[in-house]
């Protein structure tokens, strides 16, 4: 009877432990006023050309990996812009982590991230994607929101919600865009909150905005116009209310 006892207890101990350890490894965030348990649903793997499987480029063609990045170079030619379009179709809660490298002299500087993006009719982005050639005004014409981090002289960054174009939010910092430099950039949205975040080269919040009426998810895609950039180790995650 006592080994029965002890048995019982030993179990009992042992799952409040693996319960304590798997508790501590999670991760959590907040936005907004809530907190959220960070779950991963994927990310990218760029060592080789097969990391770009499901990536569906609009506009120009001048898009390679090279050295773990996806580059884009939309430079010139008769579609200097591009938007592509990541594997996925994704929840309204997510965290959207990447990095950006302008190599010199770097041009407009012009980074950009829709997500939460979907037609009209609820069907996937993809599904016109024949019909589309990357020009900025298509984009306008179905939900999704877009944000954009820009500037030679300054750093002007902005969110705004399609269709229809509108400005959310809007903010300027002194500085450029810099160049030969891994930038680090964060997106989360969650409960109507969206925020963007520069993890590097500075840890800063850039802007936030509470959304009566937020999109219900969607196709993320990067974009940029006259620029050469190359983008690199995403990351989408779900948020999950901290209390599920």
């Amino acid at each position: 009877m006592f080994l029965r006892v002890l048995t019982f207890l030993w179990c009992l101990t042992a799952i409040f432990f693996m319960g304590a350890c798997m508790t501590a490894n999670d991760e959590y965030l907040t936005v907004g006023e809530n907190r959220y348990r960070i779950e991963p649903l994927w990310r990218s793997e760029l060592s080789s050309a097969k990391g770009a499987a499901g990536f569906v480029a609009e506009g120009t063609d001048k898009v390679s990996v090279r050295d773990g990045w996806y580059w884009i170079n939309a430079t010139g030619g008769a579609r200097p812009f591009s938007t592509v379009w990541l594997p996925g179709d994704y929840p309204a809660d997510i965290r959207i982590r990447y990095k950006a490298r302008l190599p010199a002299p770097g041009g407009p500087r012009n980074i950009n991230l829709f997500f939460c993006a979907r037609l009209a009719d609820g069907r996937d982005v993809l599904a016109e994607t024949d019909q589309r050639t990357g020009d900025y005004g298509q984009y306008h014409q179905f939900p999704n929101y877009i944000f954009t981090y820009l500037g030679h002289d300054q750093l002007r960054v902005r969110m705004r919600r399609d269709p229809g174009f509108e400005l959310l939010c809007e903010r300027y910092f002194p500085e450029p865009v810099p160049l030969d430099t891994d930038l680090e950039l964060e997106v989360r949205v969650a409960g109507g909150w969206i925020e963007y975040h520069e993890l590097a080269p500075h840890a800063r919040p850039l802007l936030h905005y509470r959304d009566p009426d937020p999109l219900p998810g969607g196709r993320i895609g990067l974009r940029t116009w006259r620029t050469h950039v190359g983008f690199g180790d995403i990351r989408v995650d779900r948020l999950i209310p901290a209390d599920q």
